[in-house]
């Protein structure tokens, strides 16, 4: 089975605005795919899907692309909802008890 999902109108403007962000930088300073590719750590094969709108980017993905590319996550993906990313990749360097202790605070302050 697939792991493919139908893109969201949200996941295709994401593409278009990669796609633009990309040329724009590629007129001003001779970028190509393989350079940002590199910096990713992906192929080259996966910047073309997720350019083209063949695959949608996570949230993860977004994020590192915008540093890439030295733009906001929002010129990306303009609903990214950087304070829950944020808070997720805090959670991460939590360990276990910690993570425990601030999702029962949250669950408290809802």
């Amino acid at each position: 089975m697939s792991d493919i999902r139908v893109l969201s109108e949200s996941d295709k403007q994401a593409s278009a605005n990669f796609k633009r962000i990309f040329q724009q930088l590629k007129q001003s300073t001779g970028i190509v795919q393989k350079d940002i590719a590199a910096k990713m750590e992906v192929t080259i094969m996966a910047i073309s899907h997720f350019m083209n709108g063949d695959r949608a980017m996570t949230n993860d993905f977004i994020y590192r692309l915008s540093e890439v590319l030295n733009v906001s996550p929002l010129e990306i993906k303009p609903d990214f909802d950087l304070v829950t990313f944020s808070i997720n990749e805090e959670l991460q360097r939590l360990d276990k008890h910690q993570k425990s202790l601030v999702l029962q605070y949250i669950q408290t302050i809802k």
